[in-house]
């Protein structure tokens, strides 16, 4: 019977966690095991663009914050839709009303009016006409630009790539320390991974007269982790049935 060892390798996970996949096969209470952790990313170019924008308005009453947020928010549609871009979506995807609670100097919540607010989002494959759709929305009367988001459509198969490409650097690593250890790899017990999408949000905010003229998008980086657990079989053993 040979003495229970365990190996562990711990390369730094950079990737929120949450389980995609998994495989596990038994294994005997006297079994040696090698556990090692793999990383591999994809970069691959933006095909798409949202940009967002935040619709504001301040009133004493109710009605007037409405009113006065939705006025806005349709002059920012329509400069928008002048753009006349072939493929340009707009649309609101959110909303908020209520009253408007600020503090005064000696730290007292006081009634300030109502607030409202719309969020309004554009989606294009125009990558080009971004500074301008940015600078149109500001123009035409929006608070601010909340985010500028490159995405492509080639996302999922960029994070099979890099997940094949995490699980070779897994192995690879699993039959180096193996082979140092002076024996050789067994069996694959279990193999789970940890995977998600980068989307960078290139312009997070810019208020009114700061919209940017011109922006470049990067590229996107799609990145994977994998755990896998091996059974280590020592050279003595290597030969046995």
């Amino acid at each position: 019977m040979h003495t229970r060892v365990l190996f562990l390798v711990s390369l730094a996970l950079f990737f929120a966690p949450h389980a995609w996949a998994q495989t596990a096969q038994p294994v005997s209470a006297d079994a040696s095991i090698l556990e090692v952790s793999g990383q591999a990313s994809e970069s691959i170019p933006p095909n798409g663009v949202s940009v967002e924008f935040l619709v504001f308005s301040h009133q004493e009453s109710l009605a007037e914050a409405a009113e006065e947020t939705d006025a806005k928010a349709e002059a920012v549609v329509a400069a928008l839709d002048e753009l006349a871009i072939a493929d340009l979506e707009v649309s609101r995807v959110g909303y908020q009303i209520g009253p408007d609670w600020q503090a005064d100097s000696e730290g007292n919540r006081i009634y300030a009016g109502y607030a409202a607010h719309i969020t309004i989002r554009t989606k294009t494959s125009a990558l080009d006409r971004t500074g301008r759709i940015a600078e149109t929305g500001i123009t035409a009367g929006a608070r601010e630009i909340r985010g500028i988001r490159f995405t492509s459509s080639r996302m999922v198969e960029a994070r099979r790539s890099a997940l094949r490409a995490a699980v070779v650097a897994a192995r690879l690593d699993a039959e180096t320390m193996a082979d140092a250890a002076g024996g050789t790899l067994g069996r694959l017990l279990l193999l789970t991974t940890e995977s998600r999408f980068i989307d960078p949000v290139l312009v997070r905010s810019f208020g009114s007269g700061r919209a940017p003229n011109e922006i470049t998008p990067e590229e996107l980086r799609v990145g994977a982790s994998v755990k896998g657990r091996w059974e280590f079989v020592p050279a003595s053993d290597s030969g046995n049935p």
